[in-house]
């Protein structure tokens, strides 16, 4: 597993560049804002985004957790289109390289369409506000530092007992 900076990693089966990584979530981030309506993306210990002006994160409801990651195993590589995607006065523009292949873009447009694995998982997976996930965040953490503490505790009386 190679880490990146920040809390993203990313599983490298062949060496990638940052701009093929880039591109490869560019793709996934495409699908999960068709699927869910999701506008921008921020990548934490968890997936936070927005829709409209709203802090949202995906919830797994039958596990009751954030959703941190995605592996999509049947998925073939996205093509790279080689766009590049802006916002002017709240409209998405979208801008190609000076070689664009109507092609590809088409069949990688096609494939996002009707291979978009996020489609099946959105019966199971949720957008809920943003602050849902750090209270369950928050709630883990603090119960992981209770029972430190109460590991702790016992390793310290077992000591005293020893002497």
């Amino acid at each position: 597993m190679k880490k990146l900076p920040g809390s993203l990693e990313i599983k490298l089966h062949e060496k990638l560049s940052k701009s093929d990584i880039l591109n490869i979530l560019a793709e996934q981030m495409t699908m999960l804002e068709e699927t869910f309506g999701i506008q921008e993306f921020k990548i934490f210990s968890y997936l936070e985004c927005y829709i409209g002006d709203k802090k949202k994160a995906l919830y797994y409801r039958s596990r009751n957790s954030a959703v941190a990651t995605f592996k999509l195993k049947g998925l073939e590589s996205p093509v790279n289109t080689a766009k590049l995607i802006s916002k002017e006065n709240g409209q998405r523009i979208v801008s190609f390289d000076k070689d664009l292949d109507i092609n590809r873009i088409s069949a990688t447009v096609r494939n996002i369409q009707n291979n978009n694995p996020y489609r099946g998982w959105s019966e199971g997976i949720s957008v809920v506000p943003a602050s849902i996930i750090s209270k369950i965040i928050e709630v883990d953490i603090i119960r992981a530092q209770e029972e430190q503490g109460r590991l702790y505790r016992i390793e310290e009386q077992r000591k005293k007992e020893e002497q």
